[in-house]
């Protein structure tokens, strides 16, 4: 049996902005290789280096969030944003209404259609056909001039957001160490 000890950095960063606290452990295995390990609310992240020219600390600083996000397991994501589509297509059957491009009839059916509509009708893709429920009892021509162009607007995933949230603090934490160290080596 082979036993190492190794000397790890524990920091810990309460009173953070829209975050819980977080506890951060740094390892340098030697320098350029080294792992880090992030906690908040029970949830942990974590990620080796082998080649960083640096050390863990320098590195994790320095490097981009969605880099790290990515070395975490956490890549970015998005999913329809459908409120704001909703908000898109009001706007758009208000003017195509007032330049007489559609009917009121229809102009009304589209302004009054849901987010759940809009959900159920809009496509998967972008380059798949809207469909025009009959339910929404707006003509085809219109629902196809109103529908012309328009993409479902995709928003960040909430995870991939809060992940990258904790990864910055963390970077503003380490820089913040890493210049009062080097403020008290040049002193000495």
């Amino acid at each position: 049996m082979n036993i190492e000890q190794s000397h790890v950095t524990k920091i810990r960063l309460t009173e953070l902005e829209r975050l819980d606290p977080i506890t951060v452990y740094l390892e340098d295995f030697e320098h350029g290789k080294g792992k880090i390990t992030v906690e908040c609310y029970g949830k942990s992240w974590s990620a080796y280096w082998g080649a960083m020219g640096d050390t863990i600390a320098g590195f994790f600083a320095k490097a981009p969030k969605e880099y790290i996000a990515g070395n975490f397991g956490v890549h970015v994501s998005t999913r329809p944003d459908f409120d704001a589509l909703e908000v898109i297509m009001k706007k758009r059957a208000v003017e195509l209404r007032r330049e007489g491009y559609i009917s009121k009839r229809s102009a009304r059916g589209i302004y009054e259609t849901s987010v759940d509509g809009w959900e159920q009708h809009a496509p998967e893709f972008t380059y798949a056909p809207w469909t025009n429920p009959d339910t929404l009892e707006i003509d085809d021509d219109d629902y196809e001039l109103a529908t012309d162009g328009i993409d479902v607007p995709e928003m960040e995933c909430h995870k991939y957001a809060y992940v990258c949230r904790i990864i910055r603090a963390v970077q503003e934490a380490l820089e913040e160490i890493n210049s009062t160290n080097s403020g008290k080596v040049s002193n000495e």
